[in-house]
């Protein structure tokens, strides 16, 4: 874990102990401006009321890793992403249905011989 993402964690275990215990309030002060500039306090006391506190328990975290300065986490049957911006505060939040990331697939080898220059 990089010290980016590991920086990220620590207030990503907060965050999540606070939805646990349904602090909306505690949650909102680790907030960045432009994320409060996005979501008011009362619009997210609503949201958090009414999309996350229902939700709780959730389950223990597992580090999935980090894009983009976005850390994931596994919480069956969610993830949890959060970001920080430069002060330390959060300003990417998000916790979803999860779904295992897409991984491309390798193409297969061709049995045709034509395709593997065998055949002139």
């Amino acid at each position: 874990m990089t010290e980016a993402e590991r920086k990220t964690n620590i207030l990503a275990q907060k965050i999540l102990l606070l939805i646990n215990q349904k602090k909306a309030d505690s949650i909102y002060l680790f907030a960045s401006n432009s994320f409060k500039n996005q979501i008011d306090a009362v619009k997210w006391k609503s949201i958090a009321e009414n999309g996350l506190f229902p939700l709780t328990p959730l389950s223990e975290a597992t580090f999935l890793g980090s894009e983009n300065g976005v850390n994931r986490y596994k919480l069956m049957p969610y993830q949890f992403i959060i970001g920080l911006d430069e002060q330390g505060k959060f300003n990417t939040l998000a916790l979803q249905p999860y779904k295992e990331k897409a991984v491309k697939a390798a193409r297969a080898l061709s049995d045709n011989e034509k395709e593997r220059g065998w055949i002139a």
